[in-house]
């Protein structure tokens, strides 16, 4: 329901601060009037102008009982997605992991789902690989650093919450994006985007082509002065 609530709150809404030219684009495809959108960019990506871990991949490993190499993932539910795709995800997540066992041996970290409608399949699968791997982590929840800090670590990501479109890119790891949760929105030169039917094979690709994936990437979203945009905009609403 997301687009909706999202498409009705801009109708509805006076004043409007986008992350990006895109997004404005779409408001002024509403009938927005184009000077009362200010393009804020996401102020979330301020932290990536100068990042660091908040702890070594040493402390991380230890933490999470996790092996030398591993993924990160988070996939929530697609609530408009009516085929078994949770079941096709991790079908094809586990083939990966049973091909790759010889070369090079991961660990799976997953993080918890979010609430929306099909999360109990989801975690109902997780615990049930956990009977068949032994190297499958799941996790409640983190904070933002902590989350940040495991993603730098980590191979690569593959799922598709947002932070793998707008955050994850700049920690110059690989990313692949599964399904349509994420559909219309940009992707950096270091996202891969994958279909159901494909995920294995892109999973191979990025543990074959870590390297060149992660090379002169090419962000999506770039970094604005977002604080000083925001308050420059409120002295435009509030004062003129």
């Amino acid at each position: 329901m997301d687009d909706q609530f999202r498409n009705a709150i801009s109708q509805l809404s006076d004043y409007h601060m986008p992350f990006s030219e895109d997004s404005k684009n779409n408001l002024l495809k509403m009938n927005i009037y184009n000077k009362n959108i200010f393009t804020l960019g996401n102020p979330g990506l301020e932290i990536f102008k100068d990042f660091n871990p908040k702890y070594s991949k040493n402390d991380i490993i230890k933490k999470y009982n996790l092996l030398e190499n591993y993924i990160l993932c988070v996939f929530h539910p697609e609530t408009k997605n009516n085929t078994n795709y949770v079941e096709l995800f991790f079908n094809q997540v586990k083939e990966f992991l049973k091909e790759t066992e010889q070369s090079r041996y991961y660990s799976l970290l997953i993080l918890k789902t979010n609430c929306d409608p099909g999360y109990v399949q989801i975690i109902d699968t997780v615990l049930n690989m956990n009977k068949e791997f032994n190297n499958i982590v799941l996790i409640d929840n983190l904070e933002r650093s902590d989350y940040l800090t495991i993603a730098y670590y980590s191979d690569f990501y593959i799922g598709n919450s947002s932070s793998g479109l707008y955050e994850l890119p700049y920690l110059n790891i690989p990313i692949i994006n599964i399904g349509n949760r994420q559909e219309g929105r940009q992707l950096s030169s270091n996202i891969i985007q994958s279909d159901y039917n494909n995920i294995k094979d892109n999973m191979v690709h990025v543990n074959e082509n870590m390297k060149d994936i992660i090379t002169n990437i090419k962000q999506a979203y770039p970094i604005y002065d977002s604080k000083n945009i925001f308050i420059k905009s409120l002295d435009t609403i509030f004062f003129n």
